[in-house]
């Protein structure tokens, strides 16, 4: 059985009296859409199970390890360029957020020490985008609009992290906002979790996590591999899953309706990329519409802006069954990225800086190609590699 609609479509003269003809238009198999379904519960199931894992095994590192995690992301401009590199190299924020909600929760992370990596996988998950705009390095043109659309994610993160970074290094704000507003919502968490996700977890995921701690009796050794391996597993199948749904007939329209406004733009990218667990994803389908013309760069910033806030879902959903501490993370995560829609989304002079940055560019690249590259290995690797070791040399 598959769900069939029936687009309308003019003849190619124009006439005022050719006919309207029906386009038939196959969507998703209902069998497909429950199957891929089913497999991203049991992806949620898998997540959930890898988190107790982690912050288990965290839980069991010993005091030399645990000593050279705290001095390694104790300065915070370290801390950023590990969120950066790290989340740079795996192609996966969700990733590198979870993995801090856990060990914040173990209390291997203090809040202040991973607030820097959070902004800095803000960053390096934009990385993804600039790759796939090479995908169009043989066509000048092409390659300007996509490296000018994936520049645009980039720049808007790292614009977002020259405000937000220094505020957090001097005041803390980020960190005593997220704390105060974590105070407000916990009761109603916790009623909402004991109400609800407290039997789910107690009747399906603890048993899981009990029997593999269990099996691999208490061995630090295979347990921080396998709680990793499981978290990646989760995220990767989860993202694929949503996307063979959502990537169908609904991406035909989305010139039209996902891009019609700024404002609908935004809230669709905040949608999709929190459903997908992916800013990655929905920023990389991106760059090809906009390379290709079907959708202009102006239309698809305010969708980029929204991806950012969409791809802080991951982090709240691995802190509901956590620590007070590792909600207050996921805040930090979200209020960080809210926060710079804020800043550049409602005024379109200040939305133009990032974008009129992006077109510069796409222009320079229009030059010489081996701009771009030289600008994704100066962002994301040299100048990472090189503010640590003047900064652990001085």
């Amino acid at each position: 059985m598959a769900i069939i609609i029936y687009k309308e479509k003019q003849t190619s003269n124009h006439s005022a009296q050719d006919p309207v003809k029906k386009e038939k238009v196959q969507m998703l198999p209902v069998r497909f859409i429950l199957s891929r379904s089913l497999l991203a519960i049991f992806a949620l199931f898998v997540f959930l199970i890898s988190l107790a894992l982690l912050s288990q095994s965290l839980r069991l590192l010993g005091g030399e390890q645990l000593q050279n995690i705290i001095a390694a992301t104790s300065n915070p401009f370290i801390g950023l360029f590990i969120g950066l590199l790290t989340t740079a190299i795996i192609q996966k924020s969700s990733l590198t957020t979870s993995i801090v909600v856990a060990m914040v929760s173990a209390d291997t992370l203090s809040l202040a020490n991973a607030i820097p990596i959070i902004i800095g996988a803000n960053i390096g998950t934009t990385i993804t985008a600039m790759l796939v705009s090479f995908a169009h390095i043989t066509k000048k043109k092409e390659f300007k609009r996509a490296t000018s659309a994936a520049a645009a994610h980039n720049l808007f993160n790292l614009l977002t992290a020259l405000i937000f970074f220094p505020l957090e290094y001097f005041t803390h704000f980020l960190s005593n906002f997220s704390v105060a507003i974590t105070r407000q919502i916990k009761p109603l968490s916790s009623i909402f979790f004991d109400a609800g996700l407290r039997g789910f977890i107690d009747l399906t995921v603890n048993p899981a996590y009990e029997f593999l701690f269990s099996l691999f009796n208490s061995n630090i050794i295979f347990l921080l591999p396998l709680s990793l391996l499981l978290l990646f597993f989760s995220i990767t199948v989860f993202t694929l899953s949503i996307k063979a749904i959502l990537m169908g007939e609904a991406w035909v329209r989305l010139q039209n309706f996902i891009f019609g406004t700024p404002l609908r733009s935004l809230t669709w990218g905040t949608i999709l990329t929190g459903a997908m667990q992916s800013s990655s994803l929905t920023t990389s389908v991106t760059v090809p519409l906009v390379a290709t013309r079907k959708v202009s760069l102006k239309n698809a910033f305010p969708f980029i802006i929204g991806a950012n806030i969409g791809t802080t879902f991951t982090a709240l959903l691995a802190s509901i069954s956590q620590s007070d501490t590792a909600l207050s993370i996921a805040i930090t995560h979200l209020s960080f990225n809210v926060l710079g829609a804020i800043v550049f989304f409602p005024f379109p002079f200040i939305r133009m800086i990032p974008f009129r940055l992006a077109q510069v560019l796409g222009k320079l690249t229009m030059k010489n190609r081996i701009i771009s590259l030289i600008y994704v290995l100066l962002v994301f690797f040299i100048i990472p590699f090189l503010l640590i070791f003047f900064n652990k040399l001085f």
